[in-house]
């Protein structure tokens, strides 16, 4: 269901008055769907439509076990998963896609030294790629119609009424798409070892990440009015357009590495104490080409072009942790358990997608309004 336009607004016979509707208008206004019989409010009435949805999704895993000797173990596991959905958009004018692709493989081996020391390695991959808002289709065949473009050679593009009147989103092509391809690949190790009243977990783990992010940012445009009256004549708040297109692709890269360190303390027969500390650093990430761009003072007529984007401070942090299970009867049947910790959260670069997509020099977009 969609707000649109009045029968009567449609005409200009608003509740505030009557207004002439601009030629230039008449087209876009008939954009939008008649209202139902019976839900006509002042200037707004109500279109119900019944979208068509597909879904297309296929999920395979795979698990591979083999004993390598007396001492060692290794397993392997393999996943993939792609998504396909289809539908309309929100006022029924176009179709749109959204792709989604997920590969996870892992392999690890188990060594045993003897009867207190055990190594657990592991490697990983981890690929996700998302696509959405994917030009599809056309339901109404005025999505393709190039003559109502906003910018030219292109379909008509977002426009926003106001009023309460739901948003046309663009034509085919005109509306935002965007891509994010990511990869971690990720190594660990770990090592437990017992010695007397202490079992010791100590080890290290190392992720690289690549994120790829593709914007189009409104390439149809995006006109702002303020309400019907407005919209019907011609008075828009603003236009706003990209002037190059899509935004060029980003390619962010990062090292995440750490380190912990765990002692778990058989200090009585009742009571073990869990004392650790784990320090993990992120690298400030950077771009394959460069494509970077900062304002490094809020007075600077320019951005910086290149990185670093920001001061690392995630060297300085060390975390700890601190727990305990103790038995109070030392029966073996109750165990009251406790623990506290320091955790950091770390900059990564799912956190810079709006940061870095559409920043200056690389990216340029203009907007008009008329004159206060």
């Amino acid at each position: 269901t969609i707000t649109v336009p009045s029968n009567n607004a449609r005409l200009g016979n608003l509740v505030a008055g009557k207004v002439t509707v601009k030629p230039e208008i008449v087209p876009y206004l008939a954009l939008y769907a008649l209202p139902d019989p019976g839900t006509e409010v002042g200037d707004t009435g109500k279109s119900t439509f019944t979208g068509k949805q597909s879904i297309n999704d296929n999920f395979y895993t795979g698990r591979f076990d083999q004993t390598l000797g007396v001492n060692d173990q290794f397993h392997a596991t393999y996943l993939q998963t792609a998504s396909d959905l289809v539908s309309p958009d929100a006022t029924n004018f176009t179709k749109q896609a959204q792709k989604t692709q997920r590969k996870t493989a892992s392999a690890e081996e188990t060594h045993t030294f003897g009867s207190n020391l055990v190594n657990v390695a592991r490697i990983g991959y981890n690929r996700s790629v998302v696509q959405s808002q994917i030009p599809a289709g056309v339901i109404d065949p005025r999505a393709a119609d190039t003559s109502l473009g906003f910018v030219p050679g292109g379909t008509v593009g977002n426009f926003q009424v106001g009023s309460g009147v739901t948003t046309v989103t663009g034509g085919l092509g005109s509306i935002a798409e965007t891509d994010y391809y990511y990869n971690s690949y990720q190594a660990n190790e770990d090592v437990t070892l017992l010695r007397g009243k202490h079992t010791l977990k100590f080890g290290g783990a190392a992720e690289y990440i690549q994120l790829a992010i593709a914007t189009q940012n409104a390439p149809g445009g995006t006109f702002v009015f303020g309400g019907l009256k407005a919209f019907e004549t011609n008075v828009p708040t603003s236009f706003a357009a990209s002037f190059q297109g899509p935004s060029p692709r980003v390619y962010l890269r990062q090292w995440v590495p750490g380190a912990y360190i765990q002692d778990d303390y058989r200090l009585r027969k009742n009571l073990t104490l869990n004392l650790g500390a784990r320090y993990e650093v992120s690298t400030v990430p950077a771009e394959k080409y460069n494509h970077l761009s900062n304002l490094v003072n809020l007075t600077d007529t320019a951005p910086r072009v290149g990185g670093p984007l920001y001061d690392n401070s995630t060297f300085k942090g060390i975390s700890p942790r601190l727990g305990f299970a103790w038995d109070p009867f030392s029966a073996g049947k109750t165990s009251v358990r406790g623990g506290a910790g320091v955790y950091d959260a770390l900059p990564l670069t799912y956190q810079l997608l709006l940061l870095v997509v559409n920043s200056a020099p690389f990216f340029q977009s203009g907007s008009v309004a008329p004159p206060s």
